[in-house]
């Protein structure tokens, strides 16, 4: 007799025995999905499952892809991610339209995004499309993130690597993940968390134990999948780190919300509030901006550092480069942009040992047809690489590591590719389009900062037989992990000294003083997308010239014609200090807008005699203000001057112009108000003078809504809620203007057909 238990066991297995069945059927099937295309690495004729080709692939990818290649630049290839068509970076223009791709089913074959525990990358509701907003507000604020970032880093490297004048060995890898994850998490989830060793041990555990994990799943059939990670100890090991992590974030989650921060940003903070009380996984929030930039960060300092040592010449003009930028420029964001060579040598580190060579990876919605004729199929697992990076036509000496390359390219044709966060066809290092890495800004800046500290305040060197080599495993290639090198802290040059105690001392007005006058913001630092609409912002920006420029003359018009002044005395002497400050103390490095700034400040002079002509006429009824007038101009110039300088040293000049254009433009717009009112006439008032300003302005707004969207490293701030409210207050205090105006027109027009009568 069978029991009721035993059928129970039996219907199990047979279950899944019909399951394996139909994996082996549906295997087989796929097998065939690269039919028409060359192929590398297929499973063997008696290999049942794709698990040994997955480890062939683990073991010696860049042989596969290199045979691959030798056939054809599009080929089938099993990975140890799956089959999958790799296509060469030569066709990345074919792939541009995104309509035509699955981002999010690539990302769930890929990284099993919809598995417990492996969410981090994907799915969620909040914590999913909150993720750009935070890294966009990263990448906004990084000119007051420079100064934090610097100091943690000299704590940082103070702990690791000690500030022992001798030699003292480290490991390297371990040392810059602890680096990375330290300084990445000032920002991400602020102090003291950032700090804790627990928790910089589980983002840097998270990222290693969810790689394993992921390859593990990736030799299971895919059928057995949901079942088998409960079991399988890389998976159930993420599990225990992510536990981990949710008990550390919910505990600063906690204090956050009793004690909000109010002197310094943080994505914890930020997202929390962005939140508004809405259910969201903060831990998984943090775990995903962990997994995207701590070690990928880390591997790259790693090996710029390697190649260092075996370029040792390269350190001395790059310490020579840091010096004087920053003595020159001081800690900013801008001033990073300006460290052209050490921009070069991380930009060729990436090109020569990328993190990954597989940058592109899609699932095709319908049919593409490549520029070369050959058509991908709909449904085809996609892996665009970066193979064009090692292309001798595009790099001569692919294979050699040429610190200068790019720094000689800014000076040739193609300048507007050099940039170490530019992405473009022949660098895939970011990847591309739309799905470019929106957090290489940060990287960027993160890392430049660490290697300023480095060649400043240490020597370095490899341990004498020390293994260093470059390893693979897949896609992915990486200095040997055991690689050791020897630090000490280098007794510095005397010029070096007063800079050395700048940028190791925290002090909580540094930045303040750090932010150099160094005139307005350099194009020559700008991306490119901005340089490729530069041209657009200064058609904006001389729209902007005229439309005022044609407002202060209707001023010194209707000011002669009425006998009276058109601008208010202190908004006058604010905008003539404004643009004496930013046309002669510090002019812009854009030729418009000097001649522009100039133009307005030689007008307003002109506006300025009409007010010391005219003005004692209007201030009849006060005589104190009229007895005084002589000396509210000079003084009111010289502390609108002094204001603007100080604001200058406070937010550094490029900041301080716009703000101050902001100042100045409020005063105006409401002083005029307030002259209609007091006045209750039109005298010195028209509607050319209220028109030109308007269109002035706001044609304005083009010119900074331009450089806020091309070049947010260094505008990104436009898109404050304290510009927001000043763009408000301003159309609001036009609107008015032109009302009053018209008001008293309409009332005068009246008493004159009386007066007729």
């Amino acid at each position: 007799m069978i029991r009721v238990e035993d059928a129970s066991i039996g219907t199990v297995w047979v279950t899944c025995l019909l399951a394996v069945g139909l994996y082996f059927i549906r295997s087989r099937l796929l097998s065939d999905q690269f039919a028409g295309f060359p192929s590398v690495n297929s499973r063997k004729p008696w290999e049942v499952l794709n698990v040994f080709a997955h480890r062939r692939f683990q073991q010696n990818g860049p042989e596969y892809l290199k045979a691959g290649f030798a056939k054809s630049p599009v080929f089938g290839v099993v990975t140890d991610l799956g089959p999958k068509l790799v296509v060469s970076g030569a066709f990345i223009e074919d792939f541009k339209d995104e309509k035509l791709l699955d981002h999010y089913r690539a990302m769930v074959e890929d990284f099993m995004a919809e598995v417990p525990g492996f969410e981090s990358m994907f799915l969620g509701n909040l914590h999913n499309t909150v993720l750009r907003d935070v890294i966009s507000v990263i990448t906004r604020e990084l000119d007051q993130f420079t100064l934090p970032l610097s100091d943690e880093v000299s704590t940082a490297l103070g702990d690791t690597w000690s500030d022992s004048p001798d030699w003292t060995e480290v490991t390297l890898l371990p040392s810059m993940l602890g680096l990375i994850a330290r300084v990445s998490s000032l920002i991400f989830v602020g102090e003291p968390l950032c700090r804790d060793p627990a928790w910089l041990e589980t983002v840097v555990n998270f990222t290693i134990v969810r790689h394993q994990a992921i390859l593990a799943l990736h030799m299971c059939p895919a059928v057995l999948r949901p079942v088998l990670h409960w079991f399988l100890p890389p998976c159930q090991k993420l599990r225990r780190e992510i536990k981990t992590a949710r008990s550390l974030i919910n505990s600063a989650l906690e204090e956050l919300r009793k004690n909000p921060p109010t002197d310094r940003f943080s994505s914890l903070a930020w997202v929390d509030a962005f939140a508004s009380g809405k259910k969201y996984d903060a831990t998984m929030v943090q775990l995903r901006l962990a997994n995207a930039s701590i070690h990928s960060s880390a591997d790259l300092l790693a090996k710029v550092l390697i190649n260092l040592c075996e370029q040792p010449g390269l350190i001395q003009d790059l310490r020579d480069e840091v010096i004087s930028v920053l003595e020159e420029n001081g800690w900013r964001a801008s001033t990073l942009n300006q460290l052209k060579l050490l921009d070069s040598v991380l930009k060729e580190s990436q090109r020569l040992h990328p993190i990954t060579t597989g940058t592109f990876s899609r699932f095709t919605r319908q049919n593409i047809k490549l520029t070369n004729g050959t058509e991908i199929p709909t449904g085809t697992p996609v892996m665009v690489t970066n193979d064009v990076a090692g292309d001798a036509a595009i790099y001569p000496d692919p294979e050699v590591f040429d610190g200068y390359r790019y720094l000689r390219m800014r000076e040739g044709a193609d300048k507007a590719r050099a940039p170490f966060t530019t992405t473009g066809q022949n660098h895939l290092g970011f990847g591309y389009g739309k799905y470019a890495c929106p957090g290489r800004f940060f990287a960027a800046t993160e890392i430049k900062i660490a290697l300023c500290h480095m060649l400043l305040k240490y020597e370095w060197r490899l341990v004498k037989d020390s293994p260093h080599d470059m390893l693979t495993s897949g896609f992915a290639s990486f200095r040997d992990p055991r690689a050791r090198i020897e630090v000490r802290r280098r007794a510095p040059d005397p010029q070096e000294v007063n800079l050395l105690h700048f940028i190791s001392i925290p002090h909580p007005f540094k930045d303040k003083t750090a932010a150099a006058m160094d005139g307005w913001s350099d194009l020559s630092s700008a991306p490119p997308q901005y340089r490729e609409v530069a041209g657009i912002a200064d058609w904006a920006l001389l729209a902007q010239g005229l439309g005022w420029s044609i407002n202060y003359l209707a001023m010194i018009y209707h000011s002669y014609k009425d006998r009276t002044y058109g601008m208010a005395i202190l908004p006058l002497c604010c905008n003539f200090a404004w643009e004496f400050v930013y046309s002669v103390i510090y002019p812009s490095h854009n030729s418009a807008e000097r001649a522009v700034l100039t133009t307005w400040m030689i007008l307003n002079l002109f506006v300025m005699y009409t007010a010391i002509k005219f003005a004692p006429n209007e201030w009849q009824h006060a005589p104190l203000v009229r007895q005084c007038l002589p000396w509210i101009f000079p003084v009111a110039i010289a502390a609108f001057t002094a204001g603007h300088l100080a604001l200058a040293a406070t937010v550094g000049v490029s900041k301080a112009a716009n703000w101050g254009a902001f100042l100045c433009f409020e005063l105006l717009t409401s002083g005029a108000v307030c002259q209609l009112m007091s006045r209750g006439s039109s005298r010195g008032a028209s509607y050319t003078i209220w028109l030109s300003r308007f269109l002035g302005s706001y044609i304005g707004g083009i010119f900074l809504h331009v450089r806020e969207t091309h070049w947010p490293q260094e505008f990104g701030w436009i898109s404050h809620p304290f510009v927001t409210w000043h763009g408000l207050m301003c159309f609001s205090l036009d609107i008015a203007y032109v009302t009053f105006l018209w008001r008293i027109r309409r009332q005068e027009h009246r008493s004159q057909r009386k007066k007729a009568l």
